[in-house]
């Protein structure tokens, strides 16, 4: 019974050092492994504070052990027996309890903790591992459209080999050319996993090449990037992720356009007939609400 108690006082006094040091570590935004060398150095500093206050309060924490004299009770709070007036006999607490009692708390908090927090920057990781690859696309896409001006004086909508050749896309990428002109052509694409903010949200990555490159889109507000997605969607005919961003989509679907682009012109270029009359349906195309 002294033993589970002991863990007990363990594991409660272990739970509030960690919450302080993760909330520590999240309020300076510190990275993975900063923010895990904070939690451990806050066991640490647990492991002390509890052994320093246990050795000070061990008779409140286990109690008086019962009268030699008499073998009655004796209550934590008393000096003397109340049955025969003998002095209390006070429960003493080992060092090898204390650690043993704190290796045991430890235990039971960390191991279900490591287990949360592997699977979770595990995700973490895969999130922000896409992103790269997704830019990588995009420049190398970019790359084959100006071969492609080379060989045929002008710029393709088209996004792989063999109309696009010297291209193909990564496993899992969707990439558009939303418009083209005699001197130069926008691209947008997004991958499901890359979420670079971690904000739930994957993100629709632009390259224009007019302005140098990759463009950085303002994260202020949410529907940009579901505006951007509707359009990525229309122009490589995807009727899931259509459904997904609309759903989300809280503004006037018929005012969604970029340098020229809607998403119904996207959809009738590509031949996407399911997707014009879902467009359609959901008021694209008609005059866009003063």
């Amino acid at each position: 019974m002294k033993f589970l108690r002991l863990c007990l006082l363990a594991t409660g006094n272990l739970l509030l050092m960690l919450l302080a040091s993760a909330v520590l570590s999240e309020g300076l935004s510190l990275g993975g492994s900063n923010a895990a060398y904070m939690v451990m150095a806050g066991a640490i500093v647990s492991m002390f504070t509890f052994a320093w206050s246990a050795k000070r309060r061990e008779a409140v924490f286990l109690g008086n052990a019962p009268c030699q004299a008499c073998g009655k009770p004796v209550g934590a709070s008393l000096d003397a027996c109340p049955a025969c007036g003998a002095a209390a006999a006070k429960r003493k607490l080992g060092w090898g309890s204390i650690v043993a009692g704190y290796a045991a708390g430890s235990v039971m908090v960390f191991f279900p903790l490591y287990i949360f927090l592997g699977q979770m920057n595990q995700s973490r990781h895969h999130h922000h591992s896409s992103c790269p690859h997704l830019k990588s696309d995009l420049a190398n896409m970019a790359i084959a459209e100006e071969a492609y001006w080379t060989d045929y004086d002008a710029y393709t909508i088209a996004t792989s080999e063999p109309g696009l050749p010297g291209f193909k896309p990564g496993m899992n990428m969707k990439l558009a050319v939303i418009r083209t002109d005699k001197d130069s052509f926008t691209l947008i694409g997004s991958h499901g996993d890359c979420d670079q903010n971690d904000d739930g949200q994957v993100e629709i990555l632009m390259f224009d090449s007019s302005k140098g490159g990759l463009q950085q889109k303002p994260k202020t507000d949410p529907q940009i990037n579901m505006g951007l997605g509707i359009l990525l969607a229309a122009a490589i005919g995807d009727r899931q992720m259509l459904d997904t961003y609309m759903a989300g989509y809280k503004s006037d679907i018929s005012k969604i356009q970029l340098q020229g682009a809607t998403p119904l012109s996207l959809a009738k270029r590509g031949g996407y007939k399911e997707i014009v009359a879902r467009l359609k349906a959901a008021g694209a195309g008609k005059p866009a609400a003063p």
